[in-house]
C-alpha cells in the first residue's frame, strides 16, 4: 500500500508545517509494509537524500513534455494537482494509494487531495491535519472537509477543541484525535549550556515565519527589543544582539528597515538573514542565543519546543495555542515562558532571561 503526503517542501527546520509533514511522513515510514511519498513544489537533491534516509521518496513537478516549454517558467503551485498527467507525471505511477494526507491551514479554502483523489486515487481514504483554527468565513467550508475525510487530527490541545466543538455541528461522525508534535531527539541531545559561556554579550532570537512584518504585532516586538538595549545601555552593560531569521520569500532588506524603524532606540539593530538551510544552522543559532522569542499573536511554534528541549529559554506570547500547549503540559512551570504581548511586558521578560543566564 502507498501514502501520499501533500507539502510545499521536505524541510525539517523552515515552517511548523513544514516540519511536522516531515515528522508524519517519517513515522509512517517505519512501517515497511507502507510505500510513503510526498509531493511537494520543489526539492533540492539535499532534501531528497534526507527523505530518502527516512524512507520517503519525495515526488516534485515533472512537467509533461508536451507543455514545458509554455509552462516551464510558471511557479509550481498545488493548483498544479488538478492537472496531475502535466505537471506530475510520476503520479500516475503509484499503485495501491490507500491514504492521501493534507495540511490545513487556518486560510485554506480548496482540498487538493480530493481533487487528487477525484483524478488519480478513487479508492484512498484523505486524512487532514489541522494547524491553526479557521477563520469565521472558512468554519462551514471546513466543516465539508471533515465530512469528506477518513479521519482528522488537530495539532495541539487548542486547536483540537475548537475542531471538537465545530464538529458537533454535524450529524455525521467525524474521527478527530488529538495530535502532540514531539521534537526530534537530536534537539534534546543538543543541551544549549548557557552557564559554560565565557562572552558576557548576550544574543536575541527571533524566528519569523511571515513575507511581510509590517504589522503592529512585529512593531510591538521592536519596540520591546529596543526597550530591553536601551535598559542594558542604561545599566552600563554590554548592548544584545538582535538575531533575525526571515523566510527565503521575504526581502530582508524592507524587513530589517520595518524592524530598525520601529526600534525607538539607537543602539541596536537587527542582524536579518535567510531562513535555515540544514539542521546544523538552527543547531549554531541556538547554542549562540540566550533566548527565543516568539513573536506577538503567533500561532503553534514548534521552534518553541526545540527550543525548549535544547534548553534554550523561551518567551511565547499568552492566548495563544502554543501558550495552551505549554500551560496544559508543562503546569506551573508554563508562566515562565509566556509573556503579554505589549511592549513594557515583553521587554520586561527578555531583560529577565538575558539577566539569568
Amino acid at each position: 500500500m502507498t501514502c501520499i503526503f501533500l507539502a510545499e517542501r521536505w524541510s525539517r527546520v523552515g515552517d511548523t508545517v513544514s516540519a511536522l509533514n516531515c515528522q508524519l511522513a517519517s513515522l509512517a515510514a517505519q512501517n515497511r509494509q507502507k510505500k510513503i511519498c510526498c509531493v511537494v513544489l520543489k526539492a533540492t537533491e539535499e532534501e531528497k537524500k534526507d527523505a530518502a534516509d527516512c524512507g520517503v521518496e519525495l515526488i516534485p513537478p515533472c512537467l509533461n513534455e508536451d507543455i514545458k516549454d509554455a509552462f516551464g517558467n510558471d511557479e509550481p503551485s498545488f493548483k498544479w494537482l488538478l492537472s496531475p498527467e502535466n505537471y506530475f507525471l510520476t503520479l500516475s505511477t503509484l499503485q495501491n494509494v490507500e491514504y492521501i494526507v493534507e495540511h490545513i491551514k487556518s486560510s485554506t479554502s480548496f482540498l487538493f487531495s480530493s481533487a487528487l483523489r477525484k483524478r488519480c486515487f478513487k479508492n484512498a481514504d484523505i486524512v487532514f491535519i489541522n494547524h491553526v483554527i479557521p477563520s469565521a468565513d472558512l468554519r462551514d467550508k471546513h466543516l465539508k472537509f471533515a465530512e469528506a475525510a477518513a479521519k482528522v487530527f488537530s495539532v495541539g490541545p487548542t486547536v483540537f477543541e475548537e475542531y471538537k466543538k465545530l464538529y458537533q455541528m454535524t450529524k455525521i461522525q467525524i474521527k478527530h484525535d488529538l495530535y502532540l508534535p514531539r521534537p526530534e531527539k537530536a534537539f534534546f541531545d543538543l543541551n544549549v549550556d548557557q552557564m559554560s559561556r565565557t562572552s558576557d554579550l548576550k544574543q536575541i532570537l527571533t524566528l519569523i515565519t511571515e513575507k511581510k512584518v509590517e504589522s503592529t504585532r512585529f512593531k510591538v516586538l521592536s519596540a520591546a527589543v529596543g526597550q530591553t538595549a536601551d535598559r542594558f545601555q542604561f545599566m552600563c552593560t554590554k548592548i544584545p544582539k538582535w538575531f533575525v531569521r526571515a523566510p527565503s520569500a521575504a526581502d530582508l532588506k524592507s524587513t530589517k528597515t520595518f524592524l530598525t524603524d520601529n526600534l525607538n532606540c539607537t543602539c541596536i539593530e537587527p542582524n536579518t538573514y535567510p531562513p535555515y538551510g540544514s539542521q546544523d544552522e538552527i543547531y549554531r543559532d541556538f547554542q549562540q542565543s540566550n533566548v527565543l522569542v516568539i513573536p506577538p499573536d503567533e500561532p503553534f511554534r514548534m521552534e518553541a519546543l526545540w527550543a525548549i528541549a535544547a534548553g534554550l529559554p523561551v518567551l511565547v506570547p499568552r492566548r495563544t495555542a502554543m501558550a495552551e500547549f505549554l500551560k496544559k503540559y508543562f503546569d506551573e512551570r508554563a508562566k515562565y515562558f509566556l509573556y503579554e504581548p505589549n511592549v513594557a511586558d515583553l521587554s520586561a521578560e527578555i531583560s529577565k532571561m538575558l539577566n539569568q543566564n
